[in-house]
């Protein structure tokens, strides 16, 4: 397991916000200084935009609540 940082916004989002906000972040992960940030405390970096995100999170879950089934956390 490890650490991992995202954006998220409400579902509905209208498309020019969401556009507006992936830009942002990408210019913001695109930067010298939060490269050098993450470097200087040893994180690894991989971006993705909304959807490969939205993928990742769903994935992310299922095995997380299949692993706490597995141990007797959830039902």
């Amino acid at each position: 397991m490890g650490g991992w940082h995202g954006i998220a916004a409400p579902k509905g989002l209208p498309p020019e916000i969401e556009a507006r906000l992936a830009a942002a972040t990408k210019k913001a992960y695109d930067s010298a200084e939060f490269r050098s940030f993450m470097d200087s405390r040893g994180f690894s970096m991989r971006g993705a935009g909304p959807a490969e995100f939205a993928v990742y999170m769903t994935e992310s879950d299922r095995q997380m609540g299949q692993a706490m089934k597995l141990v007797g956390l959830a039902k």
